[in-house]
C-alpha cells in the first residue's frame, strides 16, 4: 500500500477575467482528458480559446476553475523553479 501524501488546497487569487479548466476528446470513443485551462471573462470566449487549441476535439468541456477544489502536495511556484 502507498503513502498517504500530505496535500494542502490550493487557492485561486481573485481577478476579473476567469479561468475554465479545459477537457477535450480526440474522437468519439477516446477518454475526456484535462487538457489546461484557457482565461476569459466569460464562458463563450473561452470556448471560442479553447476550440481554436483544439480544433479537432470531438468533445470540448469547460468548468470554471472556482467550481474545481484542487489540492497538491507541493506550490505551484515550487514546482516551476523545478523542484518537482
Amino acid at each position: 500500500m502507498s503513502e498517504q501524501v500530505d496535500r494542502t488546497r490550493v487557492e485561486r487569487p481573485p481577478g476579473e477575467r476567469r479561468e475554465w479548466e479545459t477537457f477535450c476528446r480526440s474522437s468519439a470513443d477516446a477518454p475526456l482528458r484535462h487538457v489546461g485551462s484557457v482565461t476569459a471573462p466569460s464562458e463563450s470566449v473561452a470556448y471560442e480559446q479553447a476550440a481554436t487549441l483544439f480544433p479537432d476535439a470531438v468533445d470540448l468541456w469547460l468548468c470554471p476553475a472556482e467550481s474545481v477544489a484542487r489540492y497538491a502536495a507541493q506550490p505551484l511556484a515550487d514546482r516551476a523553479e523545478g523542484d518537482v
